[in-house]
């Protein structure tokens, strides 16, 4: 299933979400390094940092890209919010990726204050909505939020032990047997990039 079928078919209800995030899966072939991230990260400076107003805007975008349903976790329960704090600190990814997932959320609020004249996080459904379709004409925007999601299903497939996916939760969902072996605290990214 090629790229655009693929998101034209979820889009339009041809679809359902667990049959697009394999396909998704089967499309990106594997995470990126970025994605196998760790509870072991170092520090890489206050300008990975998201302020209260990013993490609230960021957390809100996650929640609508990827809500949670009767039958399937959202972001929030696969630990998206958190995770993209580690890929943030990670020392692999580079200064301009980094700088773009913070200018983004800063754009993102710039957007919704010049529309709605309040911040994102605050925004309905049907607002958020309205929103994601004005900026996603515009590459930032269309750029952003496939970053976005990029690292929510990142989270949801990735191994517990990097810090998304809880419990598997996204691993009994899509009903997804990881692959052999899994890391150990002894072999976790990126503690396997310093032997």
């Amino acid at each position: 299933m090629e790229n655009k079928k693929l998101f034209a078919d979820f889009s339009n209800g041809i679809i359902d979400r667990r049959i697009f995030l394999k396909g998704l899966l089967v499309l990106t072939g594997s995470l990126t390094l970025s994605g196998c991230l760790s509870y072991f990260y170092q520090e890489s400076g206050e300008s990975s940092r998201l302020d209260n107003l990013q993490l609230k805007n960021i957390a809100a975008a996650q929640r609508h890209l990827f809500p949670k349903t009767d039958t399937a976790p959202g972001a929030e329960q696969i630990n998206a919010l958190d995770y993209l704090q580690f890929v943030l600190h990670d020392q692999q990814i580079s200064r301009e990726d980094r700088d773009f997932i913070l200018k983004g959320a800063v754009w993102l609020n710039e957007t919704s204050i010049e529309d709605f004249q309040i911040d994102f996080y605050l925004l309905d459904f049907n607002q958020r909505e309205k929103l994601f379709q004005k900026i996603s004409q515009k590459t930032w925007g269309e750029n952003w939020l496939s970053a976005i999601l990029k690292y929510i299903f990142e989270a949801l497939l990735s191994d517990p032990l990097y810090g998304g996916n809880p419990n598997s939760i996204g691993w009994d969902w899509l009903q997804f047997q990881p692959g052999y072996p899994r890391p150990t605290e002894l072999n976790l990214y990126p503690k396997i990039l310093k032997l």
